[in-house]
């Protein structure tokens, strides 16, 4: 029995050594994500100028292709329902499936024709969807950079925030508990200490655990708030082209 209490006691201490250890490094984790995320919302900020929608909009051979591709589009979507018109029409005999049957000359033509007309409707239905949504992922593109940025910067501060109150709950006196924390694991004074008591290593994971956890929750509200409300207000959000926009702006 005492021999499963000391391995169940090693298990915990080990435990503790190893949150001791990990949970120091989140502030660190966080200015490594910060300064990253800083470097490409400058870098991509950059080829936004302009701060409104054109700034994402299509170029002018993009604007070229967008209406050949509508206009491909909407010709072979006609073309196929004539086809379709057409075999019905003139009786031609059908496959389980719906599909024509090659059994005839007249069905073996039909099909021909229908796989020419899907091949461009297929290619240009890609091509006007992908060009459709071009301004709008980009502007998605450079928001996920901004409100990266934005919510690693306040979960930065607020972890400081929170380490500091929870050490001042803990401890009473938070910057003479991290200097006797640090004496504790990194020397090997054994003179007393003023600010810790019984129970050190508990308390300062808990102050840990709280603002690894009070930093991960404001990074996702700012993350949010940014997105929903300051991205927008810097740079406007460019709507999906059609036929009634796409030479706009």
């Amino acid at each position: 029995m005492a021999k499963k209490n000391d391995n169940a006691g090693g298990i915990f201490f080990w435990m503790l050594v190893g949150l001791l250890i990990v949970l120091p490094l989140v502030p660190i984790v966080w200015i490594i994500y910060t300064l990253i995320k800083l470097y490409k919302w400058k870098k991509n900020q950059k080829y936004y100028p302009n701060q409104d929608i054109s700034d994402f909009w299509l170029d002018k051979q993009e604007k070229i292709e967008f209406l050949e591709s509508l206009n491909d589009f909407r010709t072979s979507k006609s073309n196929i329902d004539d086809l379709w018109a057409t075999a019905d029409n003139e009786g031609l005999p059908r496959n389980q499936d719906g599909s024509i049957s090659n059994r005839r000359n007249r069905g073996k033509e039909i099909n021909n024709q229908l796989n020419f007309e899907n091949d461009i409707y297929n290619k240009s239905k890609r091509r006007l969807f992908y060009l459709r949504e071009k301004p709008n992922d980009k502007w998605n593109y450079l928001k996920d950079y901004f409100v990266s940025y934005y919510g690693a910067i306040y979960a930065l501060l607020f972890w400081f925030v929170a380490f500091y109150y929870s050490l001042k709950y803990f401890f009473k006196k938070p910057l003479l508990s991290v200097f006797e924390i640090y004496d504790k694991i990194f020397t090997e004074r054994t003179e007393y200490f003023i600010a810790l008591k019984e129970n050190w290593e508990l308390h300062t994971i808990y102050a840990l655990s709280i603002s690894a956890i009070v930093s991960l929750i404001v990074f996702y509200i700012c993350k949010y708030l940014a997105g929903k409300f300051i991205f927008k207000n810097k740079y406007p959000e460019p709507p999906i082209v059609d036929y009634s926009n796409y030479d706009k702006y």
